[in-house]
């Protein structure tokens, strides 16, 4: 039980300490803009930088749909096939109507836009 705590224990404190080599460390006492190193203090500063924005564009879409109107009874007709013999009615189309359908469709949009992010740096009295 020991050693598995102590592999458990092993392997956190390795893996933070390579997520800690990752970070850069900016503390060397140096100024980052001219190199000098009288009155240094670590300010924020705003780097520009890009974001990716994710976009959903609704666009309308147009179907023409045919609807149709009452049919007229013509008469019935004898048929025969494999099944043997049967009755069908013969119906004569009077009028359709056109109708024009909307229909959504959705379409997703990354757009980068101009953006900014806060860094802490060193810097001396004259470059602040």
């Amino acid at each position: 039980m020991r050693s598995i705590l102590f592999m458990i224990f092993f392997l956190i404190c390795s893996v933070s300490a390579e997520e800690k080599e990752d970070v850069p460390n900016n503390r060397d006492g140096h100024c980052d803009l001219c190199g000098s190193c009288q009155c240094i203090r670590r300010v924020p500063v705003a780097k520009p930088t890009t974001k990716k924005i994710e976009k959903i564009c609704v666009h309308v879409k147009y179907e023409d749909e045919v609807i149709p109107g009452p049919s007229c009874l013509c008469g019935e007709h004898h048929g025969h096939d494999a099944c043997g013999c049967f009755w069908y009615r013969l119906w004569k189309p009077t009028w359709a109507k056109v109708i024009t359908k909307k229909i959504p469709v959705s379409t997703r949009v990354t757009r980068e836009v101009p953006s900014y992010e806060w860094v802490v740096e060193e810097r001396c009295c004259q470059c602040q």
